[in-house]
């Protein structure tokens, strides 16, 4: 007798002791192999509790009742973006002072924004490029004024960037680190606290993020379609946000290259953006720099 079969008929009789029916234990594998041939380890059978537990969850969710550990999780994720904002609006009210902010214009703040109220100025806005950004930029501005909606109106810019970049990342599938999304509103923070008014940018990079979100929705696998809401996208942008066409047309460019492996198509859009660019600014010298050009045409009058 070979000393395997010996190993093995030792094992039996060992098993055989330690359960009283003389039948195997249910710490044996029965899927084929003879009785005492494989024992599961450890971690095997924590999988399969696992497994189970799996399955008991999805049994549960599907009669309608959600498991505690699983409404704790979906608790925490909606209070924690919810606590951060409120802080962040204490931060801002009682720190900032938005009411500062507004005083500051023309004195430490140079590029103050600029807004009239009639017909004229909301005209020139809107057939300047980048003027329907300023025109926002410019009355969201003089809002600073009240403190509690300068504070609003901060805590409600960062929570759309937190927003948008949330969307952004669930759309593209990419790694999503819990702070991430928070970093704008962070600098927008702290751009507030040392007085630089960074409501421009903040907006400007919300409107390019919040079109590309959008171009990603609705491109689907077709690339005659992607290039004809690239070339929607970015004419809307260029009118509306100016500069921040630039941003939305690497961004697009980026991902496709990144995200959807078409190299073609991602190199157009880089090449048309910085075509796009270089015409307006250099060729037609078109006032892409809005606030600028805001300020000039106040000026002259």
């Amino acid at each position: 007798m070979s000393s395997r079969k010996r190993k093995r008929k030792q094992k039996q009789k060992q098993q055989r002791k330690s359960s009283p029916s003389g039948k195997p234990s249910g710490k044996q594998v029965c899927g084929g192999a003879e009785p005492g041939d494989l024992i599961p380890s450890h971690d095997a059978l924590e999988e399969l509790t696992n497994d189970r537990d799996y399955k008991n969850i999805r049994k549960s969710a599907d009669a309608g009742s959600v498991p505690t550990k699983l409404t704790g999780l979906a608790g925490l994720a909606i209070l924690t973006p919810v606590a951060f904002f409120a802080a962040l609006a204490v931060c801002v009210r009682v720190f900032v002072q938005p009411e500062l902010i507004y005083h500051s214009f023309y004195r430490l703040i140079a590029s103050a924004p600029r807004f009239q109220i009639g017909w004229a100025f909301c005209r020139e806005s809107l057939t300047t490029v980048g003027g329907p950004l300023a025109y926002l930029y410019g009355f969201l501005s003089h809002c600073f004024y009240y403190p509690w909606v300068g504070t609003l109106i901060l805590t409600l810019v960062a929570g759309l960037l937190w927003l948008v970049n949330r969307m952004l990342l669930k759309v593209t599938r990419a790694y999503d680190p819990p702070l991430l999304c928070y970093l704008y509103a962070i600098f927008l923070l702290a751009g507030a606290i040392s007085y630089n008014h960074l409501l421009l940018v903040a907006l400007s990079v919300l409107t390019a993020l919040a079109v590309l979100v959008g171009y990603i929705w609705t491109i689907g696998a077709s690339r005659p379609r992607a290039g004809m809401v690239f070339t929607v996208g970015l004419a809307v942008v260029f009118w509306g946000a100016g500069s921040a066409a630039i941003l939305f047309g690497l961004l697009a460019a980026f991902y496709e290259l990144t995200v959807r492996r078409r190299v073609i198509l991602a190199g157009a859009f880089a090449a048309s953006t910085l075509v796009v660019y270089y015409l307006s600014t250099v060729q037609f010298e078109l006032p892409i720099c809005f606030v600028q050009s805001m300020a000039r045409s106040v000026d002259t009058r």
